[in-house]
């Protein structure tokens, strides 16, 4: 479930909310911001907020199943994170219906933390399963953050 869960919410259905609106849109739309907005909305947003809610409610599951911690003591530390990324989750979700304020905030900060949490799950020596998706989905949100931002450089860069 926990595959189905985030391949779903970090790729497939971002993936698919961009292609569906770059071919219903009227016009040429301008591909990187589609990029961040479904990425952001999806990636950050839905999935961080329900890991966030999940890691809040069950943290023995985080703290077993991705950081293969037994310890009952980790659970608080697991909670927090679980606050945090409730925090997160909602700047994401508030990015869809309040882009001008969220949309850049949420791409970047949640971006820098799925790219800093891929970068730790890479070196675990030995990564179980769920730690191997977490590893490759931690890393696609960031790479779609950096095409939307590096798109509106560009775009809004003077000359």
């Amino acid at each position: 479930m926990y595959a189905v869960v985030a391949i779903g919410l970090m790729v497939v259905v971002p993936a698919a909310s961009v292609a569906i609106e770059f071919l219903l849109a009227q016009g040429a739309p301008y591909l990187p911001l589609l990029i961040g907005k479904w990425f952001t909305f999806w990636g950050i947003g839905a999935r961080l907020l329900l890991a966030g809610v999940n890691q809040a409610i069950r943290p023995g599951f985080t703290a077993q199943h991705i950081f293969k911690i037994t310890d009952q003591a980790a659970e608080s530390i697991v909670t927090e994170l679980g606050f945090a990324n409730v925090a997160f989750g909602l700047i994401g979700l508030l990015s869809l219906p309040f882009p001008t304020p969220f949309l850049t905030a949420a791409a970047v900060a949640g971006g820098l933390f799925l790219l800093l949490d891929g970068i730790l799950h890479m070196r675990s020596q030995d990564r179980s399963r769920n730690e191997t998706i977490a590893l490759v989905t931690d890393l696609v949100i960031p790479v779609a953050t950096i095409i939307y931002l590096a798109g509106e450089f560009l775009r809004r860069a003077p000359g």
